[in-house]
């Protein structure tokens, strides 16, 4: 298992590890479209002892081997944004300094130990408690995480896979379950739509990186309807397949207009951890999604 205190140490626990992309790499808008396939890169349980196979050597001089197809795109000529709807971000990780945009707690009263929905994206506190449940350790570091894979500034070698992304993180949950309601508000305010109660977003998404999985087996008219509001912005939406260990998709990646993503392994098949499902747009190296209940 790995150990939270070395997220407020110094860097998170897979942005600890050089992505591999040096300053000229930086892959561009494109990328940015691949920053949010920064959760293939995600490293889940286990990488505290060693380097993931995906994320390639230590001194950061060649292409990770999950960024082997997109390290040679060119800068484009405009920062991309980023929403990463998760478990929010500590936001003085070092990777992060400067690329961090205002974000949104969108996890309502009832499900948040704070009570209440603002502006405050950092996770909850280690110790924090829902009843007799103890927030996850990697539940709480899942957000830093993915926002330092997709957009790590360099700081101690540490590069994402498009420096030039800006991030909007917006939590989704906590040492609480999360709601369906939440996850709807969350994709709304990424996009730019209006949410009752909640300040404008000023920053919309041009991505929205899902690193998560966890719905219904058949993506639902609410969820579906959304998504269609967002495509209709020109707005990328990217989920993860999840660790469904070779079953069917479920919310949000199942829904119509959503990039999929499932997991390889090093030896180029398909994990077998990983959901198996035609649908399924990209399958690429990574490690394992979060299992988020939002029905």
């Amino acid at each position: 298992m790995f150990d939270v205190r070395k997220v407020n140490e110094s860097t998170a626990l897979c942005a600890r590890r050089p992505l591999g992309l040096n300053r000229s790499s930086n892959p561009g808008w494109k990328g940015a479209v691949w920053g949010a396939f920064a959760l293939l890169l995600w490293c889940g349980l286990g990488i505290a002892q060693e380097i993931p196979w995906h994320l390639g050597r230590v001194d950061g001089t060649q292409a990770a081997p999950s960024a082997i197809n997109t390290a040679g795109n060119l800068p484009g000529p405009h920062a991309m944004v980023v929403a990463v709807i998760d478990s929010g971000v500590f936001a003085n990780h070092p990777s992060l300094q400067g690329q961090l945009l205002p974000g949104y707690d969108m996890v309502s009263a009832r499900q948040n130990v704070r009570k209440t929905r603002s502006s405050n994206t950092s996770p909850d506190e280690r110790d924090a408690r829902c009843g007799d449940r103890v927030i996850s350790n990697t539940f709480r570091s899942h957000g830093t995480e993915v926002a330092s894979l997709i957009a790590a500034n360099g700081a101690q070698g540490v590069w994402g896979v498009n420096p030039g992304a800006k991030i909007v993180p917006v939590r989704l949950f906590g040492a609480c379950a999360t709601s369906r309601q939440d996850l709807l508000d969350a994709i709304a305010w990424a996009a730019g739509f209006p949410v009752k109660d909640v300040p404008e977003n000023l920053h919309p998404a041009r991505v929205i990186n899902l690193s998560l999985a966890g719905g219904f087996s058949t993506c639902g008219d609410d969820l579906q309807r959304l998504i269609e509001r967002v495509r209709g912005k020109n707005i990328f939406v990217v989920a993860a397949a999840g660790n469904h260990f070779q079953k069917s998709l479920q919310e949000p990646a199942n829904c119509k207009g959503v990039v999929s993503v499932g997991a390889l392994d090093a030896q180029n098949h398909i994990a077998p951890y990983s959901a198996l499902d035609p649908r399924t747009v990209v399958y690429a190296a990574w490690r394992r999604a979060l299992l988020v209940r939002f029905r």
